[in-house]
């Protein structure tokens, strides 16, 4: 992992990574001189880009993103810690917890366009704003469904049927934030800690593979190659408006939430920049734009291609998930690396 991260430095430093997405540029109105934005980002790849574009459409602006999921991002993080190279960082809620709590990240108190959101989604003090949850989904493919005469699952508890065998994938919680929220949500579920890796000691039964990407098991799920996934629910939107045979359920217990959380890391060499960003992530026009990419905008009441009705979530301490994170996946590791 950590040979990845200082390849990616090397690849940062030499302008290799440009192309991933755009620059974030924002002219400096004092001097007319252009200030460079980096940011870090942990929602896919296809959705960063969206938000770039929106950014350089809205703001006049070039970004510079480097996208990577949620694992080896935090590992680069820390890694770079307390000299992070970037302006701007874009994690889940356990991330920024972390960061938090490590002393890493530079509070932007009392931000104009997030007074009138609901406390939850921003910091007492301004070192995070939430710009909305995002969320997994039980996926399965409808031609492979129909070919077996099987129905979708419902419940968790379905997918325990041995009928199932080899045929179901999700994130590994080693190197994607969908499944460490997965396994978090189980734990929840099933009342403790030793009761969820009962749960999923009996799922591993049926697992097929582990990714190591959030939103992989949608691509492969789409292309028929597993029957049935759970996985991020950013991409199930546009896989099923390009045609693929891909069905989509909450299960009836629920599902559990995680925050996209955006903040400025303390080692930001253009705050202010940054913060005029942060300030118009939480403006009516973008929290619009961000609902109809599939996630829960912090802006309450906002149009959303999946979650059209009432949504029933399992809650979790995610402070606590936080800070159990490595000993749980020490656990994992133990239970389910293959």
């Amino acid at each position: 992992m950590f040979r990845a991260i200082a390849v990616w430095r090397a690849l940062w430093k030499t302008g290799a990574v440009l192309g991933l997405a755009g620059a974030l540029v924002v002219a400096d109105a004092g001097s007319g001189q252009a200030q460079q934005i980096k940011m870090y980002a942990a929602l896919s790849k296809v959705n960063v880009d969206k938000i770039v574009a929106f950014l350089n459409d809205e703001l006049k602006t070039d970004i510079v993103a480097l996208t990577l999921s949620t694992g080896p991002l935090h590992a680069k993080i820390m890694a770079e810690a307390p000299n992070i190279e970037a302006d701007l960082v874009l994690h889940l809620e356990w991330g920024a917890l972390k960061m938090q709590q490590a002393g890493l990240t530079d509070p932007y108190p009392d931000a104009p366009a997030w007074r009138d959101i609901a406390p939850r989604y921003r910091e007492a003090g301004g070192h995070w704003f939430n710009l909305g949850t995002y969320s997994y989904l039980l996926i399965g493919n409808k031609t492979r469904l129909a070919a077996k005469g099987y129905a979708m699952p419902q419940s968790y508890d379905e997918l325990l049927d041995p009928k199932w065998k080899g045929e179901i994938i999700m994130p590994s919680p080693a190197a994607s934030g969908t499944g460490s929220m997965i396994v978090n949500s189980i734990f929840a579920l099933k009342g403790s800690k030793a009761e969820g890796w009962k749960y999923l000691e009996r799922l591993d039964a049926n697992m097929a593979q582990y990714t190591n990407s959030g939103n992989a098991p949608t691509l492969l799920v789409s292309r028929g190659e597993y029957m049935l996934g759970l996985t991020s629910d950013s991409q199930v939107g546009d896989s099923i408006a390009q045609g693929h045979p891909l069905v989509y359920t909450i299960p009836k217990e629920g599902i559990g939430a995680d925050g996209n959380m955006i903040l400025i890391p303390k080692s930001a060499k253009n705050k202010e920049a940054a913060r005029r960003v942060v300030n118009f992530m939480g403006t009516e026009k973008f929290q619009r734009f961000f609902s109809q990419l599939g996630y829960l905008a912090a802006r309450q009441g906002l149009p959303n291609p999946i979650y059209t009705g009432a949504t029933k979530f399992i809650d979790y301490d995610h402070a606590k998930a936080a800070d159990d994170l490595d000993a749980d996946l020490d656990v994992w590791k133990s239970k389910f690396r293959k």
